[in-house]
């Protein structure tokens, strides 16, 4: 089936790379889940640009020539490209390598974009539930078919957050990842560690004045660095 609504192909290479706005990445994922035609899109741009991210820590050639060999390799099986699309296609792949090299820079300075998630006791949890200043917001599953169930505490004062939630589904070949959002589109991951169905974390040191959004999505095992699969639950913080 054709698509109605296309993504131009430098939106899904902006996608795959992380460079896209929050609101826009949501309805980049909400399209790619329903269209087949932007998945495969999707899928080849991801798999040239992520499949081997240690070699892209700098601007290299060898992406340049991936990049190009892909648009001869469309050329060749017939589609129709405007002259003008070929020249904005060629002008993505000359800049591309620059935000490959930035991207995996600032990836790899910030530790993969990933939250400390820290050891408690259950006292010290009851305390942290308990103070006045601690909010709990219910989780919000995005599927009538999950079963999920929960809430999140939140501390603007101690800069803490503890996540509790029961009914997930068991993965085999996947992992449950947890997305924290920020008011400036900064954007914070951790696969999260399920037993029984269950996760329990205690997640510190961040600064939670500029939460806006927490969600889970599914993931490939051992997560990713952008969201590729679908939305599991949801919390719209607002204080």
């Amino acid at each position: 089936m054709a698509c109605k609504r296309p993504i131009t192909e430098q939106t899904i290479v902006d996608y795959v790379l992380g460079n896209v706005p929050t609101k826009k990445a949501m309805e980049v994922s909400t399209h790619l889940a329903e269209c087949e035609s932007c998945q495969q899109t999707f899928k080849h741009w991801q798999s040239m640009l992520l499949s081997d991210k240690e070699q892209f820590s700098t601007p290299s050639p060898l992406l340049k020539e991936k990049i190009w060999d892909s648009l001869e390799t469309k050329r060749k099986e017939g589609m129709s490209l405007s002259s003008k699309k070929v020249f904005s296609i060629a002008a993505m792949a000359a800049i591309v390598c620059l935000f490959v090299g930035l991207f995996y820079y600032n990836q790899n300075n910030s530790e993969e974009g990933s939250v400390y998630i820290a050891q408690y006791n259950e006292a010290n949890i009851q305390d942290f539930q308990g103070k006045p200043d601690t909010q709990q917001l219910n989780i919000i599953p995005v599927s009538n078919r999950e079963k999920v169930e929960g809430n999140i505490w939140i501390n603007q004062m101690t800069d803490q957050m503890f996540l509790e939630v029961d009914g997930l589904r068991p993965l085999n070949d996947q992992d449950y990842q947890l997305w924290i959002l920020y008011n400036n589109d900064d954007i914070q991951h951790k696969v999260m560690p399920i037993e029984d169905g269950s996760t329990r974390i205690l997640i510190q040191g961040e600064d939670f004045s500029r939460l806006k959004r927490i969600k889970a999505s599914i993931e490939p095992k051992g997560g990713s660095i952008v969201q590729t699969g679908p939305d599991t639950f949801i919390v719209e913080v607002k204080y």
